[in-house]
């Protein structure tokens, strides 16, 4: 550093010696004077602060598990303690009209990755076929998850899934979690957080067609699989907010390997 240094102060130095020959010499070494100013301290200041913004936006490994006409699946991570015996899921986007919730869950996931003591998979179903259609939408998500992200959550002996949602407010409750068959780890999982995350009570949802098709095949497989339903008909920063509780809690939980592998 310091001979690169030397380098560019005699450099400067033959600069300048050279604009003094110049008529208007004096306007040209003030424009000069800036220019150097803007290169060795506006431009590395800039380049620290653009790092240390976006450190934990830095990609992880993604591969493509599936490819239909009306969606795909990619798998993207590890995030937090790739080292760590412990496995953790989160299923996204299998209700396409619900993204806001997914959006949340996945910036959380990446911004506190550096935090986590457990080691994290997110999977993206991406519906690209009548993804604003409320029935068709949901189905083609749905099948996505059913053929793609259900066995390869299960070859990998995951210790637990959690498919995210969002609600509206439809239900009675705004925000709560749920395990479609309760009995085993996946109760015991949920009930020990409505115990760490504020305000996420244990509800089961009356009207629930994902299960059928993602937590309930993973739970019959050995994989301890919840449903997580977040509240979106508020303001965006609420709902990162509250999701941030969420995934902080998944890492406090109290983990063995997965006696079933």
């Amino acid at each position: 550093m310091k001979r690169k240094l030397n380098y560019l102060e005699n450099l400067v130095k033959r600069l300048k010696k050279d604009i003094k020959s110049y008529k208007h010499h004096k306007s040209i070494l003030g424009m000069f004077t800036v220019f150097c100013l803007f290169v060795i301290v506006i431009m590395p200041l800039y380049n620290v602060y653009s790092e240390e913004k976006t450190s934990y936006l830095q990609p992880a490994p993604r591969k493509v598990l599936g490819n239909e006409s009306y969606g795909f699946v990619v798998k993207e991570g590890p995030y937090g303690n790739s080292t760590s015996p412990v496995k953790i899921a989160y299923i996204i986007g299998q209700h396409p009209r619900e993204h806001f919730a997914h959006k949340a869950a996945v910036e959380n996931v990446k911004e506190q990755s550096s935090n986590f003591k457990y080691c994290y998979y997110l999977y993206y179903i991406n519906v690209t076929s009548y993804s604003d259609d409320f029935d068709i939408g949901r189905m083609n998500g749905q099948i996505l998850s059913n053929n793609y992200v259900v066995p390869d959550i299960t070859k990998e002996n995951f210790d637990l899934a959690v498919d995210v949602h969002g609600t509206d407010g439809e239900y009675s409750t705004r925000v709560f979690l749920f395990t479609p068959i309760e009995k085993g780890i996946s109760l015991d999982v949920a009930l020990e957080l409505t115990n760490i995350v504020d305000g996420t009570p244990y509800y089961q949802a009356p009207i629930s067609s994902s299960p059928e098709f993602t937590t309930i095949p993973l739970i019959n497989n050995g994989i301890p699989a919840i449903v997580y339903e977040s509240f979106t008909a508020q303001p965006y920063n609420y709902i990162k907010k509250q999701d941030k509780k969420f995934i902080l809690g998944v890492d406090k939980l109290n983990f063995k390997p997965n006696p079933c592998y």
